[in-house]
């Protein structure tokens, strides 16, 4: 090389680059499952995805980053399975929509899934995750017809209680029945958000669909 030449390590494309960090997430994921949260470490996710530490580090400077991004996956997914129920459900109490989509994305997930959801939830409450949460909640303020948009902190104290009531359903051994449980959850967020009575009994035809 010659004297005074500056070296620039070469960045990977766009695609290639988004295409190895889903592949670090997944194989967190599975090593997660696989050796429980003490044992997760950058080198056995490493491993797993098939390539070097070196290379987990041009994404990922250290653990807690990595499982940010895995946290961040999940939230983003949820969200937006949030919003299509939404979209397909009809107006009046929409919050059954959240509850049972939260709820059935993470009953019904594989066992690395579940078994991710309890460490995740830590991160949910992170600066970065939090304003993705915030915007979310903006929007189903406006659909469950709120006086005013939840705060910061009311919007902490719902997203953490529905999520640590699923953490729990999916991580802990139980008999629980999930319609039962879906309506106790539904119950929850009409009556911290203050919008009275509770919401009509659904028919089983409304519940499998």
């Amino acid at each position: 090389m010659p004297e005074g030449a500056v070296f620039t390590r070469k960045k990977p494309t766009q695609r290639r680059a988004a295409a190895t960090v889903a592949t670090l997430v997944e194989a967190g994921f599975q090593v997660l499952e696989r050796d429980g949260a003490e044992r997760l470490s950058t080198t056995a996710v490493a491993e797993r995805a098939g390539v070097s530490i070196g290379t987990l580090y041009q994404y990922f400077c250290n653990k807690d980053e990595l499982l940010k991004a895995m946290a961040r996956q999940e939230v983003s997914e949820l969200l937006q399975g949030v919003s299509r129920a939404f979209a397909a459900s009809a107006g009046g109490y929409r919050a059954r929509s959240i509850v049972r989509t939260i709820l059935r994305t993470f009953w019904d997930a594989p066992a690395n899934r579940q078994a991710a959801f309890p460490l995740l939830l830590r991160y949910v409450a992170r600066a970065d995750l939090m304003r993705e949460v915030k915007a979310f909640t903006a929007g189903l303020g406006r659909d469950l017809a709120l006086r005013q948009s939840l705060s910061d902190e009311a919007a902490f104290v719902l997203t953490r209680a529905v999520l640590g009531v699923v953490s729990a359903a999916v991580s802990e051994p139980h008999n629980l029945d999930r319609d039962r449980l879906e309506d106790e959850l539904v119950q929850l967020i009409l009556r911290y958000l203050n919008l009275g009575g509770a919401e009509p009994p659904e028919s089983t035809a409304d519940r499998q669909g």
